[in-house]
């Protein structure tokens, strides 16, 4: 029966080891393929696409639609979430703001590859505002359009058992791009997106200031001081830092005891030990009559009188003269002790009546 008991803990144990040791190498792949939890994310290649420009008696109906092409070399998804939505302005000196940008819902950049995040506009222009900028939109060779592209990214990253990271971080760009007008190479499609498009290439700064667009028809490739790169000091450094600190604990700590544990339940199980347990430190004993006793052994010369269990009590009252009082053994205060020794009602001493205490 004991041989049969120890096979099956020998058992026990070695399949919890192998398991926990798994679990220790997951984890330890895991921590070298998150570090760091952070790396910068780089876009560009900025499209621009006119979906319906259309005019009308006093009305200019205009919608577009921007694409970024993003690289995430990290190994988890980000998400694009909308934002404050991006002001659009017709002309140079952005005098006229004729509608915003609003993020596309379901954009996204997958782990380790690319992603598209698609912004759109619709403007409906009426008034003064349209009978003003009807003339460049039917004439202008290239008609200035400055918009703000300004997204959320949201990141989360798992870390196994110990807990989660993640943080949100705005981005905002400064871009611009020239469109055709309606009457220049009127037989050109709307919907061409090459050189010979409407729509000339879309190229995005920090700020708007000294921004120079590229004319309609030019190279569509982004220049290289064009391209947007979401580095980690963007993502809210701080942030960025307590996610760093988190993987490192969090992980750290699970490999550590996966291991650990592991190899105690695996030596456990070859050599048919139990798993040694540090004993429990015993209970200081509680101090004794005798203790005291003991370390109070009694009246030396010219030292003051120590009081053991038993001994008698001098208590000095103006009523009763000097009187020794014997504290029994189930006497617990020397109120009782006193008590017991005094006279009872009705007694007196030198005719003084007295009352028990």
């Amino acid at each position: 029966m004991q041989i049969r008991d120890l096979d099956r803990r020998q058992r026990i144990y070695g399949g919890a080891g192998v398991l926990l040791i798994c679990a220790g190498i997951f984890h330890t792949f895991l921590l070298i393929k998150l570090t760091p939890v952070y790396t910068s994310t780089e876009c560009g290649d900025q499209t621009g696409e006119l979906k319906e420009l259309s005019v009308g008696i006093n009305t200019i109906h205009l919608a577009l639609e921007i694409s970024v092409r993003c690289t995430n070399p990290n190994p988890y998804k980000i998400d694009i979430l909308s934002s404050t939505p991006g002001r659009v302005f017709v002309g140079d000196k952005m005098e006229v703001q004729v509608g915003h940008l609003v993020v596309i819902p379901g954009s996204y950049l997958s782990e380790q590859g690319t992603g598209t995040v698609r912004v759109q506009m619709n403007a409906d222009i009426a008034g003064q505002t349209a009978n003003a900028l009807l003339p460049h939109f039917l004439e202008d060779s290239a008609v200035p359009l400055l918009m703000e592209l300004q997204f959320n990214v949201g990141i989360s990253v798992n870390f196994g058992l110990m807990g989660s990271w993640g943080t949100t971080a705005p981005f905002k760009k400064s871009c611009g791009m020239h469109m055709m007008g309606l009457l220049v190479n009127q037989f050109v499609d709307a919907d061409d997106k090459s050189s010979k498009g409407r729509l000339g290439p879309l190229v995005c700064r920090e700020s708007f200031e000294g921004i120079e667009i590229p004319a309609v028809g030019e190279a569509d490739e982004t220049p290289k001081d064009g391209r947007m790169g979401f580095s980690a000091a963007q993502v809210a450094p701080s942030e960025v830092e307590a996610g760093e600190l988190l993987k490192n604990f969090s992980l750290g700590s699970i490999i550590c005891l996966s291991f650990l544990s592991g190899f105690v339940l695996l030596y456990s199980a070859i050599t048919g030990e139990p798993i040694p347990v540090p004993p429990m430190p015993p209970m200081p004993p509680m101090p004794s009559l005798d203790s005291m006793r003991a370390i109070c052994p009694g009246p030396k010369e010219g030292v003051g009188k120590c009081w053991h269990p038993g001994d008698p009590i001098s208590v000095t009252s103006p009523l009763i003269e000097d009187t020794e009082i014997y504290m029994p053994a189930r006497t617990t205060t020397i109120v009782e002790a006193v008590s017991a020794s005094l006279p009872t009602r009705g007694e007196s001493k030198d005719g003084v009546n007295l009352l028990p205490i």
